[in-house]
């Protein structure tokens, strides 16, 4: 959902911090799941990892295609 906020950019760079800081909060979730007192398995936390640098990656592109005046 943060992601979506990046594509309001024409850079890439919103893109880019969107998915960094969505990286950086699902980190701190899992952090937060393992110091608990009962340890839980996030599934779908490759899932979103996954979208965090699929969509960092397509921030770059998008960044590098926007010719700079």
């Amino acid at each position: 959902m943060l992601v979506l906020f990046g594509l309001t950019g024409s850079t890439g760079r919103l893109t880019r911090g969107a998915a960094a800081l969505c990286a950086v909060l699902l980190v701190l979730f899992l952090a937060s799941l393992t110091l608990g007192e009962t340890v839980r398995y996030a599934p779908g936390a490759a899932l979103v990892l996954a979208g965090c640098v699929t969509a960092f990656v397509g921030g770059v592109l998008a960044g590098a295609r926007v010719p700079r005046s």
